[in-house]
């Protein structure tokens, strides 16, 4: 910070203000101009005769004390920034100050000179910051208050939440001052990272006053105002509508898994045991007669329907998950390995194959079934005569690479994407997970899946 600051400092003990000044006297960023007063009225008559970018003020003095000494000096100087030193028997009242407009608080004896350069500096930035947006605020209070949706204007050297609108204070239940104590990341249960585009769109998990949560559509969006740049952030509550989605979901899963059931019943039970005793009779016949290419190609066509009944089986049956995700996982691979032309190979990480109640049910389920649809895709659109799948963990997530052979697709033309594919994000979207395919016309198509644990996903 090369600026000159001009700094009141006002308190009357002479002890706190030498350990100040020799704390200050230890920085090499600040460039200070520091003046010093023992009353209120001191103070106010510094401030009436001399420019001041920020004040450190005690909140006991021999002419005021608790929230009359703030208000005093902050009601008759409003655009000077005010930093409150406070004793530990009135912490109570120096956040009180904070949330009434002050810049920060610093208990004495529990600072440093690295906290208090930390706290002025932010402090001037933030008192700059406000005082750009107020220049600004006639233009577009009205619309910015009025808007539906919450809204936060953010700074972007400081993560630090400058203004909100009355819709953000109603959902959140926060008066505005609470708000300017919080960073933006402190909403979300997960941190909301940097901002490397000037818009960005995501989906998080938002957190109450009172600790309830929501599924919130978050919107951040870089603005320039007196030629500073800020974000301002849009949340959309649609926790109504997910929980909506899922359970039509589940209920589509429902019937879907019964149909399939029942199919795959008709097929083992039905086909497949006149195709067995059919294959019996054709034996018996070639016992009897000479053999001939009719017989033999009979046979052979015999062989072929019943391999495809038995893949058609394997396909529609519905997810083997009564044991567990990754002990699915093993027996859709082994199955799928035995029912078709391709070469399998399935590594899963010993370590992650022991928490298996680290994924919720309904993670589970979709996952399996996001797995299943590539897999089929793989076979009836790809052509793929290798597929390979690992499975392991990272940072809490479960990692499966699933990977084919087969002749790819454009992903930038939209014809080439099916509703197969449009289903598996759709199902990774609503619960969570996190899903990215890669696909190379001629090499092949890759399936990554982040799929989170219990505690990192909202249902």
């Amino acid at each position: 910070m090369s600026q000159k600051i001009n700094l009141l400092l006002v308190d009357d003990n002479p002890a706190d203000l030498f350990l100040i000044k020799d704390y200050l006297s230890e920085s090499d960023i600040l460039d200070l101009n520091i003046v010093e007063a023992t009353t209120i009225s001191e103070a106010k008559e510094v401030l009436s005769n001399q420019s001041i970018d920020l004040i450190l003020l005690d909140m006991f003095l021999p002419d005021s004390s608790g929230m009359d000494t703030y208000y005093s000096i902050h009601n008759e100087f409003p655009k000077t920034g005010i930093i409150v030193l406070s004793g530990l028997s009135d912490k109570n009242t120096a956040l009180n100050t904070v949330q009434a407009g002050a810049q920060d608080f610093l208990l004495k004896g529990d600072f440093d000179s690295r906290l208090l350069e930390k706290s002025i500096i932010y402090s001037v930035e933030r008192k700059k910051n406000l005082q750009l947006l107020a220049d600004s605020e006639n233009k577009y209070r009205g619309l910015f208050e009025a808007t539906p949706l919450p809204l936060f204007i953010v700074s972007i050297k400081t993560n630090k939440i400058l203004k909100v609108n009355a819709e953000a204070r109603k959902v959140f239940g926060y008066e505005e001052g609470e708000f300017i104590l919080k960073e933006l990341s402190e909403l979300f249960l997960k941190n909301i990272g940097d901002i490397k585009n000037e818009e960005e769109q995501f989906r998080k998990i938002a957190v109450k006053k009172d600790e309830s949560e929501m599924i919130v559509d978050v919107t951040l969006k870089r603005i320039i105002l007196q030629d500073d740049s800020y974000i301002l952030v849009q949340l959309k509550d649609i926790t109504e509508q997910v929980h909506f989605e899922r359970n039509r979901l589940d209920v589509i899963n429902s019937i879907q898994d019964n149909e399939r059931s029942n199919f795959a019943m008709e097929l083992h039970d039905g086909l497949a045991q006149e195709l067995v005793l059919l294959n019996i009779y054709i034996d018996q016949i070639k016992g009897k007669c000479a053999e001939t290419p009719e017989v033999d190609r009979a046979k052979n066509i015999l062989n072929d329907a019943m391999k495809q009944t038995r893949r058609l089986t394997y396909n529609v049956s519905p997810p083997l998950l009564n044991e567990g995700f990754f002990q699915g996982l093993t027996v859709l691979f082994e199955r799928f390995n035995d029912v078709n032309d391709i070469n399998v190979s399935f590594f899963i990480d010993e370590e992650i194959n022991n928490s298996e109640n680290l994924i919720n049910d309904e993670v589970s389920y979709n996952s399996f079934r996001i797995i299943q649809e590539f897999l089929n895709n793989s076979i009836k659109h790809s052509e793929a005569n290798e597929i390979s799948c690992t499975v392991s963990s990272k940072n809490e997530f479960c990692i499966i690479v699933i990977k084919d052979n087969g002749k790819g697709f454009d992903q930038s033309n939209s014809k080439s994407i099916g509703m197969g594919i449009k289903n598996m994000k759709k199902r990774a979207k609503l619960f969570q997970i996190g899903l990215e395919i890669e696909s190379i016309p001629d090499v092949g198509t890759t399936l990554h899946l982040n799929i989170p644990n219990s505690s990192d996903i909202n249902l």
